[in-house]
């Protein structure tokens, strides 16, 4: 069972949303990729009307900055935000002085790009060249996001919100091994992130370890 089943298993009242950008489909139904304030604002505009209880967000990886944004949105508009849960990464150092020109995948060729996704655990054995090719594409303009959004919000001073943050890591995972306990989300939010790790769990974990990650996601609710 993946991840949104187990949650709506756990807890069968509960409304679960997954969000499918433009861009990140194969074939030209897809549409155009969006920035993250349109992305957000879109799901804002969709969701709305719909949502009457309390909102937890789940974000994996770059997909955070969309995550922060969607918090931002859903404060100002006066909804209540329980939590914000993020999932496979930690922040890059000093982003505000070079996100606005610069990801370290820039100047990385789409072979090494691919080599590294599977590395760390994606797989693409299913896909042939021309969807590997718009999942990479895809993969770049979410990293370059990224990197942008996380300089707009520092550098412009944007408030910080009070919402919990958890932060869940893989025990396995290369892109935060290294660097965990240097790195924290404070420049977003005003209380300490609350983090968990998932024993054995590289990257991917959503797929991967999503047992684990619906009960870190169940017990850290519960004990808020």
């Amino acid at each position: 069972m993946d991840l949104a089943g187990l949650l709506f298993a756990s807890d069968p009242k509960c409304c679960i949303y997954s969000v499918n950008l433009p861009g990140h489909d194969y074939g030209a139904a897809s549409g155009d990729f969006l920035s993250i304030h349109d992305a957000a604002a879109l799901i804002l505009k969709e969701t709305g009307r719909r949502i009457t209880g309390k909102i937890v967000i789940y974000t994996h990886c770059v997909g955070v900055a969309l995550g922060v944004e969607l918090v931002r949105l859903f404060e100002l508009a006066g909804d209540d935000v329980e939590a914000l849960f993020i999932g496979g990464i930690l922040p890059p150092a000093h982003v505000a002085a070079y996100g606005w020109f610069f990801d370290p995948w820039m100047f990385v060729g789409d072979e090494r790009l691919i080599k590294f996704l599977k590395s760390i655990g994606f797989s693409a054995d299913n896909l042939g060249p021309e969807e590997m090719q718009m999942l990479v594409k895809a993969f770049r303009y979410d990293v370059r996001s990224y990197y942008r959004y996380l300089a707009w919000f520092m550098k412009e001073k944007q408030k910080k919100f009070s919402v919990p943050v958890f932060s869940i890591l893989g025990e396995q995972d290369r892109l935060t091994q290294r660097i965990e306990g240097t790195r924290s989300w404070s420049q977003i939010c005003e209380k300490p992130a609350t983090t968990a790790k998932i024993s054995a769990a590289s990257h991917y974990f959503t797929k991967t370890h999503a047992r684990e990650l619906a009960e870190i996601i169940e017990r850290s609710l519960k004990t808020r």
